[in-house]
């Protein structure tokens, strides 16, 4: 089965496309206001260089977040757009997980690790979670968060106190190496398992943190209501 792998959640938007759990084409740029665009105009090209028709898509798997809340947006409403368009099965992928599974792939040791990925959400805070990686494989130990750099060591401590932490490299700690932002191939991979396995559902966002946008417009409203 073909698959397309979407993430936006991050500066660095990439796409790839995979069959068979094979990675036939990839690419990645950095997003912008017209991040749809950039998208589909990726997922144009990617096919166009292996020779492959849109209608020969059998699925697609995106970031879910969180992350950037517009490009968390945007690459649920193209995936839900190829879904919906082609009559094909997609599936969202926690960003978080994504990173942890990429970190784990490369660390196949038969022992136990833990990581850590953390994600910039602004404001002096960070999106996390602690897993657990074992040949290749992860379990998430705690629930999405988000919280300053020193709130993230404390719950690290509950663990041991020893993760490697993984992130954007402009993030709390830098991080040097590949694992740096969620990768679309890996995506893909998480995305198919989910689909033939059956544990698809919705595709929904995952933003930890309501969207400023969202807050303000709370704000505002609550306090028409207060005055009335």
């Amino acid at each position: 089965m073909l698959i397309i792998g979407i993430e936006t959640t991050s500066p660095i938007n990439s796409l790839a496309i995979l069959e068979g759990g094979k990675t036939l084409a990839e690419t990645s740029a950095c997003g912008g206001i017209s991040r749809s665009t950039l998208v589909m105009s990726g997922i144009e090209a990617l096919l166009k260089k292996r020779g492959i028709k849109l209608k020969d898509i059998g699925a697609v798997a995106v970031s879910a977040g969180p992350g950037s809340f517009t490009g968390v947006r945007c690459g649920l409403a193209v995936a839900k757009g190829l879904s919906a368009g082609l009559g094909i099965p997609a599936a969202g992928v926690p960003t978080l997980d994504a990173m942890a599974m990429c970190f784990a792939a490369g660390t196949a040791l038969d022992k136990e690790i833990y990581v850590c990925p953390v994600i910039d959400a602004r404001k002096g805070e960070y999106y996390f979670a602690v897993y657990r990686c074992r040949k290749g494989k992860i379990n998430k130990l705690s629930d999405y968060a988000v919280a300053k750099a020193e709130k993230i060591t404390e719950e690290i401590a509950r663990f041991g106190g020893e993760a490697s932490i993984i992130g954007d490299k402009g993030a709390w700690r830098e991080q040097k190496g590949k694992f740096n932002v969620p990768q679309a191939a890996t995506i893909a991979l998480m995305g198919l398992e989910k689909i033939k396995t059956g544990k698809i559902g919705m595709l929904n966002p995952i933003y930890v943190r309501r969207p400023d946008a969202e807050v303000k417009w709370a704000e505002k409203h609550g306090n028409a209501k207060a005055a009335n």
